[in-house]
């Protein structure tokens, strides 16, 4: 009779630890983006954003990767922190013009991570301060510490999908323009 009883206590507890894994996981693929800015969104939707040109191309900082846009937060209170956390800078990529990663630069806090296991539950992958959370349907959101300068952190949400797409037709082009200077 112990043993039922055991088993039936062990039962349970998988069973609930499966649960609120897949309901915090879920809570990520129904957020499906930061706060109001939703992934496979068109960007137009959102006034706030600013397309990137040669005439602000300094506000984006100086990164390796292309973004397209940067959005203009100074007027809305509601994306100046995460928790303790100040906002830096949140910037995304779009492939016809719909938003498939969302890049968010803030102050190095303990606390982000915290709110993120909170609101997301176990990462899928935990490896030297990247922690990252998949779902089902291609959604992902990632955090990472600098590891360099020590103050900054970043959260990256990214629609998969759309960025094999783009990724794809950015190598055709590539190829085309190798083809066609040969």
């Amino acid at each position: 009779m112990k043993n039922i009883f055991r088993l039936l206590i062990v039962l349970f507890l998988i069973y609930y630890t499966q649960d609120s894994k897949a309901q915090n996981i879920e809570r990520l693929r129904i957020n499906n983006g930061f706060r109001t800015i939703k992934l496979g969104t068109d960007v137009h939707l959102y006034p706030e954003f600013i397309k990137k040109n040669s005439s602000n191309s300094k506000y984006f900082g100086f990164l390796l990767e292309d973004y397209h846009y940067i959005f203009n937060h100074k007027n809305n209170r509601k994306f100046d922190k995460i928790g303790n956390a100040k906002i830096f800078r949140i910037l995304v990529k779009t492939y016809q013009n719909k938003i498939f990663k969302i890049d968010i630069t803030l102050e190095k806090n303990r606390e982000t991570s915290e709110l993120l296991k909170l609101a997301f539950g176990k990462p899928t992958y935990n490896i030297k301060n990247n922690l990252t959370w998949k779902t089902n349907n291609n959604i992902e959101c990632l955090f990472q510490e600098d590891l360099k300068t020590f103050d900054h952190a970043y959260i990256t949400y990214t629609n998969q999908e759309l960025e094999k797409l783009y990724n794809k037709e950015k190598a055709d082009k590539k190829k085309k323009k190798a083809i066609s200077e040969f």
